[in-house]
């Protein structure tokens, strides 16, 4: 009987344990559903405390080539190129709860849509 109760404890510590160590990242979303036109636009993000790094997921199917490109900070741009089928991942330093970018299609380009899913920690 002493046997089965720590083993009972020791699974519910593992899983407590576990539970607290996975990573809850929650994404805020911006969609572009036009593809065609030039946007230059704010990313905006509210969180207690510090800001102290930025992930942004890009995700779509663009059918044809865009750029999408993030400040970095100092005025400069970190440019991210688009074509076909894209899922690309930008991470860095951030500590601001903005971040500015431009998405610069070529002429004729189509596809669905892009989404950008976003999380400052």
């Amino acid at each position: 009987m002493i046997m089965i109760k720590k083993i009972l404890y020791l699974i519910t510590f593992m899983g407590l344990f576990f539970a607290s160590c996975s990573s809850d990242k929650k994404y805020k979303e911006y969609k572009i559903n036009d593809l065609s036109k030039t946007i230059f636009d704010t990313l905006t993000f509210v969180k207690d405390g510090r800001i102290i790094g930025l992930e942004v997921l890009v995700i779509g199917n663009v059918k044809g080539k865009a750029v999408l490109e993030f400040e970095n900070g100092s005025g400069r741009f970190n440019r991210i190129n688009l074509e076909n089928q894209v899922n690309q991942v930008y991470e860095t330093e951030w500590y601001s709860p903005k971040l500015t970018f431009k998405y610069l299609p070529e002429k004729n380009i189509k596809g669905d849509s892009l989404i950008i899913k976003y999380r400052m920690y």
